[in-house]
């Protein structure tokens, strides 16, 4: 048994994805989702754990908080001083963090996006962590939300801006105003909404925009690898990939 855990979990795709590897490579796996709320938290991966779930995803609001109930810390749990995932040992579990490479691998193998030389991301949790570590060779500026709602997008430009934090669109449309966002050659939202105006709004004939639904794609598979020692092929990981986007293309356009 394996899943996921954050306080809003009902629509995420990481059920669809993990049981869609399992399927593929006759891995005798269930994957399901829950919503813990963060006074359960302690809760629910103690329970997780002594039923002998092999491994465990864990997203907002809880990445940083779930440390504290790790036996220990892959390196790139440590790097990040976020975990994602939390795999079973006999001593308990492990914290890892594939955000890491589902953030590298979503901008440069899926949405091709050039190395940036400057990069401002939005957020100071988790996912922001990730995507500093992601991108430790570019110019990184890490804005708060009491920054941003002060002003601090005003007058800014790169080659990168990542929104990572977890606002709902309508909120960013005030916490992260488009027009201040014009000089920007790309724009990530880590978040995948079926209905995003704040990433339509930001959009222009100029920038390239996308979410962050080829990330979570790359995390899970990552998070699968680590889980069960399995190696996925560039072919289904492709496969997986397109027929996620195309779900979601058809998904949107119903509910358009």
């Amino acid at each position: 048994m394996t899943g996921l855990i954050g306080s809003d979990v009902t629509n995420s795709m990481s059920p669809f994805i993990h049981n869609f590897l399992s399927k593929k490579i006759g891995k005798d796996a269930v994957y399901s989702a829950f919503n813990v709320s963060t006074n359960q938290l302690e809760n629910a991966v103690k329970g997780a754990y002594a039923l002998g779930f092999a491994g465990l995803n864990v997203t907002s609001p809880h990445k940083i908080a779930v440390m504290e109930y790790t036996t220990s810390l892959d390196k790139s749990a440590q790097k990040a001083y976020a975990v994602n995932l939390l795999k079973y040992t006999d001593r308990g579990f492990v914290g890892y963090n594939t955000d890491i490479d589902g953030i590298l691998l979503a901008l440069r193998e899926h949405h091709k996006v050039p190395r940036p030389k400057t990069v401002t991301i939005l957020g100071t949790g988790g996912a922001s962590n990730a995507a500093v570590i992601a991108l430790n060779d570019a110019d990184v500026t890490v804005i708060s939300r009491k920054e941003a709602e002060r002003g601090a997008l005003c007058n800014i430009s790169g080659d990168l801006f990542i929104q990572a934090t977890s606002g709902t669109p309508e909120e960013l449309l005030h916490l992260a105003p488009p027009h201040l966002l014009t000089n920007f050659t790309t724009i990530f939202d880590m978040n995948y909404p079926k209905h995003n105006p704040w990433l339509q709004q930001v959009k222009t004939p100029e920038n390239k925009v996308f979410d962050g639904l080829a990330m979570l794609v790359y995390q899970a598979i990552r998070s699968y690898e680590i889980i069960w020692h399995k190696n996925i092929s560039y072919e289904l990981a492709q496969e997986l990939l397109y027929e996620i986007i195309d779900n979601d293309k058809e998904n949107r356009n119903g509910h358009s």
